[in-house]
């Protein structure tokens, strides 16, 4: 199936920017280029989540006859993610964020941190 316009394809291993909840110390924080806050993060896995066990059969049952359409009761899609950190996000690191230029390279760390999530929190690959 093709892609529609603004849509993209997001699979295990791809770094992807995720939107976070606005925290009272960064409440007026400028969040380029984004205009939520937003954090880089791994994807680990992805999976649905059915809404009931007789879906799950269904949706299996029709994924093994060749049929990829998927219907109404289509549950959540969910990812698993592995954060990875700003310099200014380490714990015991300095909190300052640096005042570099937007477009300066920042170094980001991986960590052994994991979430899961709504892929709808995706802002972009």
């Amino acid at each position: 199936s093709k892609l529609e316009r603004g849509q993209w394809k997001v699979k295990l291993g791809d770094t992807v920017t995720l939107e976070v909840e606005k925290t009272l110390k960064d409440s007026s924080a400028f969040h380029f280029p984004f205009l939520a806050p937003w954090a880089p993060a791994e994807i680990v896995s992805i999976y649905r989540v059915h809404k009931s066990k007789e879906s799950c059969a269904r949706l299996r049952e029709e994924l093994s006859v060749g049929n990829t359409q998927q219907g109404n009761d289509a549950g959540e899609i969910m990812v698993e993610i592995r954060w990875f950190y700003r310099s200014h996000e380490i714990p015991g690191a300095s909190r300052k964020k640096s005042e570099s230029v937007f477009d300066e390279l920042e170094e980001v760390f991986e960590t052994d941190q994991v979430d899961i999530c709504s892929a709808d929190s995706i802002l972009s690959p």
